[in-house]
């Protein structure tokens, strides 16, 4: 499969910039069409989701608060086009048409709610890209990364610091030999494909029933990526997922491909995990798959 479908939520002003950054690259690789969407969120005033104090603020206040939804909407539709401009990305007003070539983009606001909305828009693209929160973000954004990856259906590049400076040559795969890590080695083909090489790297014990790293490296192998293999062992104690970001340090990785959620997610919720632990301390941009 290839990636020409690329979306990209501008959330805010805070973070579009690294998504769009980021979505270009991979636009331009593939030649693909990146679709920048902005969910406004109009204010509620549903007594059944505000406490009291906050349905009388808005009740008080709701013209304000539509105008400052609109403005920023004004402004994320003025900094895509900027943005576009500043990476040579063709601006185009028809997502269905094939007969443009190359890498573009098209613009889309509407009002939602972009927890579900935004999910529901990456079913039909190839590929999502999303940025962390930074700072102290509103509540309905702290969790939004992880509710794409989850709800999505669809690979998300979690973008990192340096999320614009290039397609990455050299991909560690992490792999447990489990269904989700089974998947987001199939869904990463056109990225491992494109990369110079593709690292499969397994750290701590996995199941004994497990393909071993080197049978994922020979699958990619037959698909033309160039790919090699490593088996970490954590010593005294130590946690896998930290052993998998020294070692993707030391090799240069600028993309870490993983399968998310290998268990129920209330478990990953109350006791953290491989999945949140990288969302969280990562700098390298990671490209997970549920």
């Amino acid at each position: 499969m290839a990636v020409k479908k690329i979306m990209a939520p501008f959330m805010g002003l805070a973070s579009c910039d690294a998504v769009f950054e980021a979505a270009a690259v991979y636009a331009k690789r593939f030649d693909a069409l990146i679709d920048a969407v902005h969910v406004i969120q109009r204010p509620k005033v549903t007594g059944d989701f505000y406490y009291p104090v906050g349905l009388t603020y808005v009740e008080q206040n709701v013209d304000t608060l539509n105008a400052r939804a609109d403005e920023l909407a004004l402004k994320l539709k003025t900094r895509f086009t900027e943005l576009c401009a500043e990476h040579g990305i063709e601006v185009r007003g028809d997502a269905g048409d094939v007969a443009q070539q190359g890498a573009g983009a098209v613009w889309t606001a509407f009002d939602g709610d972009p927890a579900a909305d935004l999910a529901y828009r990456a079913r039909v693209a190839d590929l999502a890209v999303v940025a962390p929160p930074a700072g102290d973000p509103p509540f309905g954004e702290r969790s939004f990364c992880e509710d794409m990856v989850f709800q999505s259906g669809r690979p998300v590049l979690v973008v990192g610091k340096d999320a614009g400076k290039g397609f990455p040559k050299t991909v560690l795969v992490a792999w447990d030999g489990k269904r989700e890590a089974a998947r987001a080695l199939q869904a990463a083909l056109p990225v491992l494909k494109a990369c110079d090489l593709a690292i499969v790297a397994t750290a701590g014990d996995t199941d004994w029933a497990a393909e071993a790293p080197q049978a994922a490296a020979d699958y990619l192998r037959l698909h033309g990526v160039n790919a090699t293999h490593l088996h970490l062992h954590p010593s005294d104690g130590g946690a896998p997922e930290d052993a998998l970001l020294e070692q993707a340090k030391k090799k240069g990785v600028e993309l870490i491909v993983m399968g998310a959620y290998s268990h129920q997610r209330w478990r990953q919720i109350v006791l953290g995990g491989f999945t949140r632990h990288l969302l969280k301390t990562s700098d390298i941009p990671l490209l997970m798959v549920h």
